[in-house]
């Protein structure tokens, strides 16, 4: 357990751990100023790139969780949608009903051929 001292110095400890960032993003700036005008237009060309791919992986990441969003929802639909027609499809040909707790274990796609497969029983049947 730490004691109250050793408290208080890691509570130093990370005030100068900030007060030593800030002073380097102030010498970093002062630089900047000091700097002929191309060197600044170089540094402000290379932040504007910093900041632009700090953007782009943010907008990749916002799509790429919309996309997972939306295949998940579509997948969810269908799953659903093949859950209620396989008991309706196997009580209609007079066939024992999947418990549902055995249907949730498949997956999206072998609910989708066992819906085919009884759809085409009942096909065959009219």
């Amino acid at each position: 357990m730490l004691s109250r001292h050793s408290l208080g110095a890691i509570e130093l400890w990370h005030e100068l751990e900030l007060a030593e960032n800030e002073f380097l993003e102030a010498a970093g700036v002062l630089k900047m100023i000091a700097q002929s005008q191309h060197e600044r237009e170089l540094y402000e060309a290379r932040l504007k790139f910093q900041r632009d791919k700090v953007w782009w992986t943010s907008a990749a990441k916002d799509e790429g969780r919309a996309e997972g969003r939306a295949e998940g929802r579509a997948e969810g639909i269908e799953r659903g949608r093949h859950l209620g027609q396989i008991p309706l499809l196997q009580g209609l040909l007079g066939l024992p009903e999947t418990p549902a707790s055995e249907l949730a274990k498949l997956e999206v796609e072998q609910l989708s051929r066992l819906a085919a497969q009884l759809q085409a029983q009942f096909r065959e049947r009219r």
